[in-house]
């Protein structure tokens, strides 16, 4: 989560190396994902006026997807993962920026990792985050193409999972820091 809010280099960044292993293993998910040839053709599942909210959708759906897939992916409980979480964001709030500490209670109060569980929640935090956005961008009123689509992005979800699980035991995962069962 920590990639969501620290923005710009880590290098002159005070800070613990577990939250600086976070960052760069978001970043790395992040970045992979993005360039995963069916996330990058996965567009077509949605209108054409969602193009620029189609990343965010696909980040938060893919979220969703791992929630219902999640012992297939970890031998820990998701309960358990969560929970580290959370105490994870609450220990080190005092280092996130400041729009990520205003964030965090509410975060953890309204349980939104595992919230996503559920579609109409995730799309009611697409509608929220769409209402902090300058524009509409096709977030708040995508639940219908979200169900729509929602077979052929649990395929491309598959994939991109074992394409992630793959990677981090190349040279190339090894070498942005990140292990497998890194946790949150």
């Amino acid at each position: 989560m920590a990639g969501d809010w620290v923005k710009g280099r880590l290098a002159a960044r005070t800070i613990p190396p577990r939250v600086k292993d976070g960052v760069l293993r978001h970043r790395w998910v992040d970045s992979t994902t993005g360039l995963h040839p069916a996330v990058r053709d996965a567009h077509i599942l949605f209108s054409p006026r969602r193009r620029r909210a189609v990343p965010i959708i696909l980040d938060m759906v893919f979220d969703h997807l791992l929630i219902h897939s999640w012992p297939a992916y970890s031998a820990q409980p998701l309960q358990l993962f969560v929970d580290d979480c959370y105490a994870a964001l609450h220990r080190t709030s005092p280092l996130w920026p400041e729009p990520a500490r205003q964030v965090l209670p509410r975060l953890i109060e309204e349980d939104w990792l595992n919230s996503y569980a559920d579609l109409d929640r995730l799309s009611f935090a697409l509608a929220r985050i769409e209402q902090r956005m300058s524009r509409d961008i096709g977030l708040g009123d995508a639940d219908h193409e979200i169900r729509r689509a929602l077979p052929e992005l649990r395929s491309i979800h598959a994939a991109l999972m074992r394409h992630l699980l793959d990677s981090l035991n190349t040279t190339a995962g090894g070498r942005a820091g990140l292990a497998p069962g890194s946790r949150c």
